[in-house]
């Protein structure tokens, strides 16, 4: 039996909100009682799923989540509209370039780690005295299985994923005395963009096995919806869990009392 999360009273930030996961998850919090912060660069985007939340819960904030000044922003117009920050999804990410290392520049690796690493710390950072000063909170990092090995040419992506795995760990370590649990959701192969982008890459780029193997998940209907993954999501935002430092799939999330 699925397990009913409430979070009336709460007040969630997701960044990459505007589409895939980050929109799903968002849309799943507001079904379930939370105000809702969406972030991105895409204004468009943000507003449509605001209006689907309704203005009353739902609050678009655009802005490039690897500034610092954006985080600040969006922290402070959550403590003004909403009252404080319970839950922060930290899920905007990019993929590419498609890359091997020796090919990487200084600036396709200050891009992609910026988005993908930077961009939860300076969430998290600018998140937890808000979260503090409420008595606790839920910090939801959205990883990969390309975080815990190595497949060329997603070097960079790797890269970053593994290292938001330990910033997921270090900051659960750290914030557990707070009552601030931090978990990683790995959401596995999802119908989005992101696959769309890894496709059009073509072979030349991504090497045929590797470019099959993706474009084999979408015609055999093996890529998620992202609403599959957002019901993790939305486990994960539960007040009432207790555990922390976590880091997995659905399969390893079903121990721990997901369904």
């Amino acid at each position: 039996m699925r397990r009913q999360v409430h979070l009336a009273g709460k007040v969630a930030v997701v960044t990459g909100g505007g589409r895939g996961l980050g929109r799903a998850s968002a849309l799943a919090f507001a079904a379930a009682g939370a105000k809702v912060v969406v972030v991105s660069r895409t204004k468009d985007e943000l507003e449509e799923v605001v209006r689907i939340m309704g203005d009353d819960n739902g609050l678009a904030v655009t802005g490039d989540v690897s500034e610092e000044t954006t985080a600040i922003r969006v922290m402070e117009a959550a403590v003004e509209r909403f009252g404080g920050v319970d839950i922060l999804m930290n899920n905007a990410a990019m993929v590419g370039p498609f890359l091997r290392m020796e090919e990487v520049s200084t600036a396709d690796w200050n891009t992609a780690l910026s988005v993908d690493l930077m961009g939860p710390f300076l969430f998290a950072r600018t998140a937890v005295p808000l979260m503090r000063r409420r008595g606790g909170g839920a910090i939801i990092n959205v990883t990969s299985g390309l975080g815990s090995y190595a497949r060329s040419p997603f070097g960079l992506y790797c890269i970053a994923k593994g290292g938001l795995n330990q910033l997921t760990r270090i900051l659960a370590l750290e914030l557990e005395g707070d009552g601030i649990r931090v978990n990683g959701l790995n959401p596995g192969v999802m119908d989005t963009e992101m696959q769309t982008e890894i496709r059009a890459a073509g072979p030349q780029t991504l090497g045929s096995g590797t470019w099959q193997t993706f474009k084999g998940y979408k015609e055999k209907g093996q890529l998620k919806p992202a609403e599959e993954s957002a019901r993790l999501a939305l486990f994960l935002a539960d007040p009432a869990l207790s555990f922390t430092g976590e880091i997995g799939d659905a399969d390893h999330y079903a121990s721990l009392g997901f369904a």
